[in-house]
């Protein structure tokens, strides 16, 4: 059960900063500009209500491949309740620079997720449909 981790998340919250856009990516470009996007930088809170966040990476054999999986806990520290995000980074014969980019992204997203928290733009599953919309 992870009602002590939800109920240390809810009295955090009042005390979460403010989610911006302090990372910089100057690998991808749109008209000259280097994407921003949000760090885990200013989630402290957390500790406060002691919470802490642990990242895994485990395998899973199953139908003759092997899948590399992420897994991101918040642990409650004084009762050990976890609330966990899995998410797959790819086969085990994804390169290892594609495997590192997956965990990057994978890591926030969980803790918005798990957090309930929206950092990034909302294009409402646009880009990953590969809709085209001028208003994107």
């Amino acid at each position: 059960m992870t009602i002590s981790v939800l109920k240390a998340i809810e009295k955090a919250r009042p005390n979460f900063k403010e989610l911006k856009r302090s990372g910089v990516n100057n690998y991808f470009k749109s008209n000259g500009v280097s994407h921003q996007y949000s760090t885990l930088t200013d989630i402290s809170a957390l500790l406060a209500e002691n919470l802490t966040i642990v990242y895994q990476i485990r395998t899973d054999g199953h139908d003759n491949r092997t899948d590399n999986i992420i897994v991101t806990k918040i642990v409650n520290l004084e009762t050990q309740e976890t609330l966990q995000s899995e998410s797959t980074l790819g086969t085990h014969n994804v390169k290892t620079q594609e495997t590192g980019s997956a965990i990057t992204y994978l890591r926030r997203y969980h803790l918005q997720c798990l957090l309930n928290l929206e950092a990034d733009f909302e294009d409402d599953g646009n880009i990953a449909s590969k809709n085209k919309s001028n208003d994107i």
